[in-house]
């Protein structure tokens, strides 16, 4: 199988079950869509808009603006005020745009493992089969990101970081690295890993790996400084 046809067909499948969704929330006893994704709707809500909701309360951060909300109003929300902001289109173009995003990060993980193999010596074939029917024509990955989990987003940046490390951009790698510990906080587990990769180069050198972590750690203290003053 091609890879462009695997990747349309993985597309489909997407809307199938975005489609889907959306009919079994107004007519099926149980709803589609998890529960995690209203919450993270509501304190989209309340980080936009919190005069519109009266359990709403403004930012507490000491350089927030004043029309800004505070997401934790909204009781059980426990992420990153960023993926509330990533939300935000929910308010003002549709209410399934988080689920797209999710979907759309889903595939991009597609591509970017399609790329990995072959960097790795695989074949186009080897690779687009594998890559399709381990990710692409998965239903439980697709069930899992069209039913409004953030899981793909965690899933795209942890990869990303993976692909920018293979190709030797460490800078860059950081970076990313540190946006998915801020996230979510398990991807730290792969630290350990990516500073011995740092080293694994015909010509070692101990600037790699430090530069590495002073990069790394200093983006992820900036996010939770910047969300924590905001």
């Amino acid at each position: 199988m091609k890879f462009r046809v695997a990747l349309i067909l993985g597309v489909l499948l997407r809307a199938v079950l975005l489609l889907w969704g959306t009919y079994q929330d107004q007519h099926g006893p149980v709803k589609y869509t998890d529960i995690d994704y209203f919450v993270f709707n509501d304190a989209s809500t309340c980080l936009l808009s919190p005069a519109s909701n009266p359990h709403c309360s403004t930012a507490q951060g000491r350089y927030a603006p004043e029309w800004l909300g505070d997401p934790y109003s909204r009781s059980t929300y426990r992420y990153t005020p960023l993926l509330a902001l990533l939300l935000t289109p929910n308010s003002f173009l549709f209410p399934s745009f988080g689920k797209l995003l999710f979907a759309t990060c889903d595939l991009i993980v597609a591509v970017i493992l399609y790329r990995l193999m072959q960097r790795r010596g695989s074949s186009p074939t080897t690779s687009s089969n594998t890559v399709a029917f381990t990710w692409l024509l998965n239903p439980m990955i697709a069930n899992i990101s069209t039913r409004g989990s953030s899981e793909s987003v965690i899933g795209a940046l942890v990869v990303s970081t993976l692909s920018l490390a293979e190709q030797g951009q460490w800078g860059k790698a950081a970076v990313v690295y540190a946006v998915s510990v801020h996230f979510k906080i398990f991807p730290v587990i792969y630290g350990s890993s990516l500073l011995i990769a740092t080293t694994s180069r015909p010509t070692f050198s101990l600037s790699r790996p430090i530069r590495f972590g002073l990069i790394s750690l200093s983006t992820f203290v900036t996010l939770n400084v910047a969300m924590y003053l905001l």
